[in-house]
């Protein structure tokens, strides 16, 4: 950089400043090595408050009133729905080095997956260009940003497959799960959970009432993704609140044959639904997501 840039803000301001907003940003062009080259990007520095504190071992860092973002952002309304973009991999040049949120009314999409009734609908946390994303009715491909990221195109897809070919869980996730299935049962509900995850506990009773209701056509088991030393606590946990189903245990230091690991489920709880075949009916998340699970099983 040519110059020093200098920020200065008042204290006091932390005291007005909400944590969902943040300093108005300052655009500076920053040196990166690309491709074994010097090349020059447009970067978004600006500072949010810090109320939730940061977890740096640092006391000095600890103590930040602000976080400091190095990223480039921009946002964009269409048809009621706001998409958030941003960069801060200035490494990778191909569409995967832009990231696209996108929410409606205040709710961000989530890693969703349901398959019911002929109808295959998809969200993601996070999407990236060439992505296909659903607005409303419509379908649209996100295509490009200009390089001035003044612009986002996206291309309505008229002719789209809204019930593709079935999505099944690889086979050496269904080895692990058939021998629950029994004989009588056709659908599985897998609950992903820890000891060290207080909405999981917290959410357990939920889960247990679901479970009397729906327990002659669906079987319930629960993947614990935990450290090998809190598994008799898992146990102890379940015998406490009285649950009848089975748990499988992984280790949460294992690699990709991880059940949790390989479906990458990185939220908790999580919930799947899955019928003999592996077919994958249900994905969701959170409260919401056990939500929406309890009102498709007791329609």
């Amino acid at each position: 950089m040519e110059n020093d840039i200098i920020l200065l803000y008042h204290v006091d301001s932390l005291n007005v400043w909400d944590r969902n907003l943040s300093v108005p940003r300052v655009e500076i062009n920053v040196p990166f090595c690309i491709n074994n080259a010097v090349q020059t990007e447009c970067v978004d520095i600006y500072f949010i408050p810090s109320r939730l504190g940061i977890n740096f071992h640092n006391e000095q860092v600890q103590a930040l009133p602000l976080l400091i973002s190095m990223e480039r952002i921009r946002k964009a309304n269409f048809e009621g729905y706001t998409f958030y973009f941003a960069k801060d991999d200035y490494v990778r040049t191909n569409e995967k080095a832009v990231r696209i949120y996108i929410s409606k009314d205040g709710v961000f999409h989530a890693d969703e997956y349901v398959h019911m009734k002929g109808t295959r609908i998809e969200k993601k946390t996070v999407y990236h260009l060439d992505d296909t994303v659903r607005v409303n009715e419509h379908f649209y491909k996100l295509c490009c940003l200009t390089e001035d990221w003044e612009h986002f195109y996206m291309r309505e897809i008229i002719d789209i497959d809204t019930n593709p070919a079935e999505k099944l869980l690889p086979v050496c996730i269904m080895e692990k799960l058939n021998p629950f299935f029994g004989e009588e049962k056709e659908y599985m509900l897998i609950d992903f959970w820890g000891t060290w995850c207080n909405p999981c506990i917290k959410g357990l009773p939920e889960l247990r009432a679901l479970y009397e209701l729906v327990r002659n056509k669906y079987v319930f088991v629960s993947v614990c993704f935990d450290e090998p030393n809190n598994f008799e606590k898992a146990k102890q946990i379940f015998e406490g609140q009285h649950i009848e189903w089975k748990q499988i245990f992984e280790d949460v230091r294992k690699g990709s044959d991880a059940i949790t690991r390989s479906l990458k489920i990185n939220t908790f709880p999580s919930v799947l639904l899955i019928d003999r075949k592996g077919k994958i009916m249900f994905q969701g998340k959170g409260q919401k997501g056990f939500e929406e699970l309890k009102k498709l099983l007791l329609e």
